[in-house]
């Protein structure tokens, strides 16, 4: 088994939260993880899941090597200090060669104008950028400006659609608007980009984007914790090359309403490619459904459909596939029992008692299928933090609750991970012995007597920063369970990832009679 491998770092805590939300897969010879950096929710990319290719970010900052307008002086705002460009009012310069040179696999998030400035009295300048070399232009930019030498930045990244051939062209035109002697000491431009392009979109928090890979398509659902914005979702195809080949401009499933706060998305897609979303609203639990298929959002009929009553300010939701467009979803809050609704292909069964014992924290639960059970874990809310299984079968309802594992004082977050017709893999962090990672697996219905050590590295409490896959993925006769996690308590935080390998093993037999495939897995 190889040992687990470092994919970055960053300085996010809740990179890859939550765990009952998933992060990674396998698909078209890759491990894929999704990752937040803080400013962007990024992926990497990795052929043997130990060396990743990840986007490395940088902020350039560069200054201006030509020029030309009516101010005196104007070279003096090619540096920091190195004298000053004067203006009076009315004066214009274009400050360009920048000199900015990024690779064609770069992707632009920020563009920024610096200007370190000072007037004899209070007053403005405009700012506008070209990215053509002054062909075309952006909007105006005013900028109060006082006696004092002030450093500002102006914010020109919505200007455009930045690429790099256009950070290469540009120029800054600075106009005194209303104020007689205007001090230019330094006009540099400031450019955040990553390279390569694995960039998902702007999000400052793990927890804000839920993951979903359904065999062909990668699906993403967004909610952005904040009052009065959308709640959206996009399609994408994840390559063999590493990158991400986007099906349509991210769409709006949900639509912005006054005073509600979006939170905590959960996406899976049904047995026909149906996306569906669950999420909180800051009161509720609720679900929706597209009624397309193609990457495109249209709300389904009837729906999004609020799934609780109860208000609490923490729901945890995950809607999962079954078999012929069913779906189930599991809601909870913390320190009650776990919710559950069946869709059977066209309506909504009534809410059934998901577990018996109540959760710790809202967010320590984990759920999973194999065609139409349902498979959960979670952290039981008594002092000994046991780790609860539970099974639906189609049919017949939830079976008895299992402990799969008593750690005594340590809270957990489980992951579980399905191969195969049922088979089970349920992984947690810190026990039997602290800072260590451990699983159990279920082969046929029985879960292992005692857990398997896997990774024998320090990964200090908390023990709730990890996700896995949903399942097994990968091609007959190699699959791959992914683990992602972070073992540090202060930053900067590692993101850390292994992986064990399955293997399907197919032994056909005859009596005389009859031809039987007899199907082993082995780790």
């Amino acid at each position: 088994m190889p040992p687990a491998s470092t994919i970055t770092t960053t300085t996010q805590t809740t990179a890859i939260s939550f765990p009952f939300q998933r992060k990674a897969f396998y698909a078209n010879g890759r491990f894929w993880v999704f990752y937040c950096d803080g400013d962007y929710m990024l992926w990497a990319h990795s052929l043997d899941g130990i060396t990743w290719t990840v986007a490395q970010k940088t902020i350039e900052t560069r200054s201006p090597t030509q020029t030309s307008g009516t101010w005196s002086n104007p070279t003096g705002a090619y540096a920091d200090g190195g004298g000053v460009a004067q203006a009076y009012v009315g004066d214009q310069q274009d400050y360009y060669g920048y000199g900015f040179a990024l690779s064609s696999t770069a992707k632009v998030t920020k563009v920024r104008v610096r200007l370190d400035i000072f007037s004899d009295v209070a007053g403005n300048v405009s700012i506008k950028v070209s990215w053509d070399g002054g062909t075309t232009w952006g909007p105006v930019h005013t900028q109060a400006i006082t006696t004092t030498e002030t450093t500002y930045f102006i914010d020109v990244t919505s200007d455009t659609e930045w690429t790099p051939t256009k950070t290469s062209n540009i120029v800054v035109r600075i106009t005194a608007v209303d104020t007689e002697i205007v001090n230019l000491d330094w006009i540099p431009v400031e450019v955040t980009y990553y390279d390569p392009d694995q960039v998902v979109r702007a999000s400052t928090l793990g927890e804000k984007i839920s993951i979903w890979f359904d065999g062909t398509f990668l699906h993403y659902a967004y909610a952005s914790k904040v009052a009065n914005t959308a709640l959206t979702y996009r399609r994408s195809t994840p390559n063999s090359d590493g990158t991400i080949t986007w099906s349509a401009p991210e769409q709006t499933a949900v639509a912005a309403v006054a005073g509600v706060t979006y939170s905590r998305p959960f996406i899976s897609v049904d047995s026909v490619g149906y996306p569906w979303i669950s999420y909180a609203t800051g009161s509720y639990p609720f679900v929706t459904k597209a009624s397309t298929n193609d990457g495109s959002w249209t709300t389904q009929t009837d729906f999004p459909t609020q799934l609780s009553t109860t208000s609490n300010a923490a729901w945890a939701t995950s809607v999962v596939p079954l078999t012929s467009q069913k779906m189930y979803v599991v809601y909870v809050y913390s320190a009650v029992t776990l919710k559950g609704r069946l869709w059977d292909g066209s309506v909504f069964g009534s809410e059934e008692a998901a577990s018996v014992s109540a959760i710790l924290s809202y967010f320590r639960f984990s759920v999973t299928t194999y065609q139409d059970d349902v498979h959960l874990v979670f952290d039981k809310n008594v002092a000994t933090y046991d780790i609860i299984y539970r099974k639906r079968t189609f049919g017949v309802g939830w079976g008895s609750e299992e402990v799969i594992q008593t750690p005594g004082n340590v809270n957990y977050a489980p992951v579980l991970s399905t191969f195969g017709p049922g088979d089970l893999y349920c992984f947690w962090m810190g026990a039997p012995t602290s800072e260590r990672v451990y699983y159990k697996r279920n082969i046929g219905g029985t879960w292992d007597s005692t857990p398997t050590l896997w990774i024998t590295e320090v990964v200090i409490e908390p023990n709730d920063r990890l996700t896995c896959f949903y399942q097994a993925y990968g091609s007959h006769p190699t699959f791959y369970i992914g683990l992602v996690y972070i073992p540090e308590t202060s930053s900067p935080y590692s993101i850390k990832f292994d992986f064990i390998t399955l293997t399907k093993k197919e032994i056909q037999y005859s009596d005389g009679l009859v031809s039987v495939d007899v199907i082993s897995y082995e780790t």
